[in-house]
């Protein structure tokens, strides 16, 4: 089987930064039967997210960041910091990236958006473009996968993009995406580059998995479509391919068999897809094991996450000191943001509390914002919100005067039992004859 190679590389969401050039493998290797799964699994893994056997030998499983090594062991108290301070005060030793308003820590996103955002550059320095380019873009509902990929795209050309979308589960029949490519052509003939979103691109149509694939390719390829005899072209754009129903690359036409998956046109679709990127969002992976902890930093994603939204939907709370913005909230509040398992809707949860919570002529986010516990279901589990935000955090030094005071209590309990004894009861030293300082670690 021949692959195209042009030396490019993308990172793909999980342990590994894989050759381009298996993504851009040649139409004509799937058309006598070639279209092969276990390539496929072999560069992106299992869609339920194990290993492949096959492949052990040539991908090696885990990943080292910088962000891992520094902060092992106190990602909550980090994760506290970069709500409070900001990621560049926090993190001022670990590489971040910023896409327009897009700031990402995570190798593995930073990497694979980075890809993207070349990918956009390089497209947009050659002027006379024939055909779109297309891009996929795979995330759990609510993971932010629109406003991520906007914003890398928005960053290359500023007040020269026009954002077209088009929720493809809402079409009932190929007219409507006709009717959308004329909308796209007459952005495109204005001057303006339009970033065309194809939203749940992966719906079914009469019945069939992945029924719209096929109307795209054409237009992906050609750059043009054809209604009745006149040819149409499109000009240049950007196609943005936004998944529903599939939240990894790894996952996508993997439920089908071979033939369904040719039927489907699922390895032409994929040979003129020229990158993806996976967008991680504020959840751990929902196919992980959680209590082993097998994505920790989640945490950190979130913090960044929720700065960002507190930021642009409630600048007051905040308050500048030293050239940085320091952010005012109740304790127990950013506990149960930071601490929650899971957001039900991901950051469309995140930002309803945030804008339903009565926030109004405050410049704290005390607890009283919040919405009232039956209200909070609709975003978080309620009971395990509220509880994370009346949860009782001791701080060292007041935690040591408690433990001081107790140890006060049991030394007068004791001299009480001493004296009620009398002179006959027990010589023998304990550590209610000691003080505090003179305690042992055991004691």
């Amino acid at each position: 089987m021949s692959l195209r190679k042009n030396g490019l590389s993308i990172t793909i969401a999980g342990d590994m930064t894989l050759d381009w050039h298996i993504l851009n493998q040649d139409a004509d290797d799937f058309e006598g039967g070639g279209w092969d799964p276990s390539l496929w699994t072999r560069a992106f893994g299992q869609p339920d997210g194990t290993e492949d056997e096959t492949a052990a030998d040539e991908i090696p499983h885990g990943w080292w960041t910088i962000l891992a090594d520094r902060y092992r062991e106190n990602l909550k108290q980090v994760a506290e910091k970069v709500v409070l301070e900001g990621v560049e005060s926090v993190l001022r030793d670990v590489p971040y990236g910023r896409f327009g308003h897009l700031l990402t820590v995570d190798r593995q996103e930073i990497e694979s958006v980075r890809s993207i955002h070349n990918l956009v550059s390089e497209y947009l320095n050659k002027e006379h473009q024939k055909r779109p380019l297309s891009i996929a873009v795979f995330g759990a509902p609510g993971s932010g996968k629109l406003f991520g990929i906007t914003q890398v795209a928005k960053s290359q050309a500023p007040g020269r993009m026009q954002v077209l979308e088009f929720n493809i589960s809402q079409f009932s029949d190929t007219d409507e995406i006709i009717d959308a490519l004329h909308q796209v052509r007459d952005v495109s003939l204005s001057g303006m580059i339009p970033l065309v979103i194809w939203d749940e691109f992966d719906s079914s149509f009469e019945g069939k998995p992945l029924g719209w694939l096929r109307y795209f390719l054409v237009p992906m390829q050609d750059g043009a479509f054809r209604q009745g005899q006149i040819v149409h072209p499109i000009g240049r754009a950007i196609f943005v391919f936004v998944g529903g129903t599939n939240h990894t690359m790894a996952g996508f036409g993997q439920n089908l068999s071979n033939e369904e998956a040719r039927a489907a046109k699922v390895p032409d679709f994929i040979s003129r897809v020229k990158g993806f990127v996976n967008i991680l969002g504020p959840n751990p992976p929902e196919n992980e094991d959680e209590a082993l902890g097998t994505d920790p930093y989640h945490i950190i994603r979130r913090a960044i996450l929720l700065r960002s939204l507190l930021e642009r939907n409630a600048p007051q709370i905040f308050e500048k000191r030293d050239n940085k913005k320091y952010l005012k909230i109740d304790s127990g509040v950013l506990n149960g943001f930071l601490n929650i398992r899971r957001f039900k809707h991901g950051i469309r949860s995140i930002e309803s509390i945030i804008d339903m919570g009565q926030l109004t002529g405050k410049h704290t986010f005390e607890r009283s914002s919040l919405l009232p516990e039956d209200q909070l279901g609709l975003a978080v589990d309620s009971k395990e919100f509220t509880s994370l935000v009346l949860e009782i955090k001791l701080e060292v030094d007041l935690l040591e005067q408690m433990v001081q005071a107790h140890h006060r209590f049991y030394q007068k309990q004791m001299a009480d039992e001493r004296g009620a004894k009398g002179k006959g009861g027990e010589d023998r030293q304990t550590s209610a004859d000691l003080s505090w300082e003179e305690l042992t670690d055991e004691e």
